[in-house]
C-alpha cells in the first residue's frame, strides 16, 4: 500500500524484519498479535492466523490503522493474505507486490554505448485491477504525472564503497497497460523524461527490437483448465 499524499507512508504484507528494537504483545479480535518497533520510524505488525504468523511492515502508519489492517487480513485460495481497501488511510492505495515476471509482459533494456554504468529497464504488462508495484522494500515514493497520467516516482539511495547511488522506479498506467521503468546512474528528471517519451513502436522499430538482445517477451500464460 502506498500513499499519494505522504511519500513516506507505506505498508507491505509479507517478509519480516530481524532488526526489531522492541515488541508489544496484544490481541486483535481474539488473535495473538504484536507490534515490532523497527529502525527509521518503521513498525511491524504480527498477527497469528491459523497457527501461522502474518507480518505487515509499515512506515508512518498509525497504530490505529495497523490494527485495522490486522482485523481485515484474509487469505485467497492460494493462501496469499490481503487487507480490505476500507481499512486503508485516506490517500493510500494498494499496489501489486507480485513480481511482474508472473504476468505476460514485454521488457526492454536501455544502456549507453559508453558503458558509464547508467541503465534503464522498461516493463509493460496488461493492466490488472491492482496497479503493478515493486519487488523490493525501502523505496520512498511520491505521486507524479507521466504525460498526463497519474503515477509514482520511487527512489532508493544506497552507499557502496565510494559513492551514494540512487535507484529509481516510475510506475504508471496508460491505455490499458501497466508501465514500470527502473533506472540507475540517471537523475530523477532523466527517468521522468524517459517515461514521458514512451510511445507505441512503429513496425520497423519493433522489428529492430525483436532482432536485438535488449528485448524480452514472456510467452503468454494460458489457463490449463478447459
Amino acid at each position: 500500500m502506498e500513499s499519494t499524499k505522504d511519500p513516506s507512508q507505506s505498508a507491505h504484507i509479507g517478509s519480516y524484519s530481524p532488526n526489531a528494537l522492541s515488541y508489544e504483545e496484544f490481541e486483535i479480535d481474539g488473535k495473538r498479535a504484536a507490534f515490532a518497533t523497527l529502525p527509521d520510524n518503521a513498525k511491524g505488525l504480527y498477527v497469528e492466523i491459523n497457527s501461522a504468523w502474518v507480518y505487515i511492515w509499515s512506515r508512518d502508519v498509525s497504530d490505529e490503522f495497523l490494527r485495522g489492517f490486522g482485523r481485515t487480513l484474509t487469505a485467497d485460495a492460494a493462501g496469499y493474505y490481503d487487507v480490505a481497501g476500507s481499512a486503508l488511510p485516506n490517500g493510500m492505495q494498494k499496489v501489486d507486490m507480485a513480481a511482474i515476471q508472473n504476468r505476460d509482459f514485454v521488457s526492454i533494456d536501455y544502456s549507453p554505448s559508453s558503458d558509464d554504468g547508467s541503465s534503464m529497464y522498461l516493463s509493460i504488462a496488461p493492466a490488472v485491477p491492482t496497479p503493478i508495484g515493486r519487488g523490493a522494500f525501502g523505496y520512498e515514493f511520491k505521486a507524479v504525472s507521466v504525460n498526463g497520467f497519474s503515477g509514482f516516482l520511487g527512489s532508493l539511495t544506497s552507499e557502496n564503497t565510494t559513492t551514494l547511488t540512487t535507484e529509481w522506479l516510475v510506475l504508471w498506467r496508460r491505455d490499458g497497460f501497466d508501465f514500470l521503468l527502473s533506472g540507475r546512474g540517471v537523475t530523477s528528471d532523466q527517468i521522468l523524461n524517459a517515461a514521458t517519451s514512451a510511445s507505441q513502436a512503429t513496425p520497423d522499430e519493433w522489428a529492430r527490437l525483436v532482432g536485438s538482445r535488449f528485448l524480452f517477451q514472456r510467452p503468454p500464460v494460458h489457463d490449463p483448465t478447459p
